[in-house]
């Protein structure tokens, strides 16, 4: 489904036009950006829990010089 349409006219003049459904494309596009950033959001907590896990398991790894070095 076409939301924006542009073009020229067989005048040569150059329109713009809007569908009559305009409105289904932030009612779709938000709250898909929204799961996606949540998801992310989700996934990047739980790798960082994993890492300090991890971390302690480690006794090769200081966590103090660990700190100093994330950016």
């Amino acid at each position: 489904m076409v939301f924006f349409h542009y073009g020229i006219d067989n005048n040569g003049n150059e329109f713009f036009e809007v569908s009559s459904y305009w409105w289904l494309f932030p009612t779709i596009a938000v709250p898909c950006t929204l799961l996606v950033m949540a998801v992310y959001q989700i996934w990047r907590r739980k790798r960082e829990g994993r890492m300090i896990s991890k971390r302690g398991q480690n006794s090769l790894v200081d966590p103090e010089e660990m700190d100093r070095h994330r950016y």
